[in-house]
């Protein structure tokens, strides 16, 4: 495959359907099998969305490091995700890319600050 989504005319879209799965792992706070479940569409991925997958990816793995304690990489990770998911706008593929920015960097900052927040949720529309 050398695009995202080629799929046959009436096939299911393989990477909506892991960009749903992305989202449940997310939403469960399995962070690093998010990571995991876009990884080779990432990797296989030869357009413009190869940029919103890796953004993806990022915000996960800056969640994984916060869990582990890693407060720079938590950091590093939530900065790159940001610069790769900031060109998609508000909403991108039905998932509230701005809303999930601000959640996962409310959650970053304020754990690294030492007080509670909640885990963040990637919220669909559509």
């Amino acid at each position: 495959m050398t695009g995202c989504s080629s799929s046959p005319e009436g096939e299911p879209d393989p990477l909506a359907a892991a960009i749903q799965e992305w989202r449940a792992c997310f939403n469960e706070g399995r962070y690093f099998e998010a990571h995991e479940v876009l990884e080779g569409h990432w990797l296989r991925c030869r357009t413009s969305e190869r940029d919103f997958l890796k953004g993806l990816i990022h915000l996960a793995v800056s969640l994984h490091h916060l869990e582990k304690r890693n407060a720079h990489g938590a950091r590093v990770k939530l900065a790159s995700g940001r610069r790769y998911l900031e060109p998609f706008g508000s909403l991108h593929r039905g998932l509230r890319v701005a809303h999930l920015l601000s959640a996962v960097a409310l959650t970053v900052g304020e754990r690294l600050a030492g007080r509670e927040a909640p885990d963040p949720r990637a919220e669909w529309d559509g």
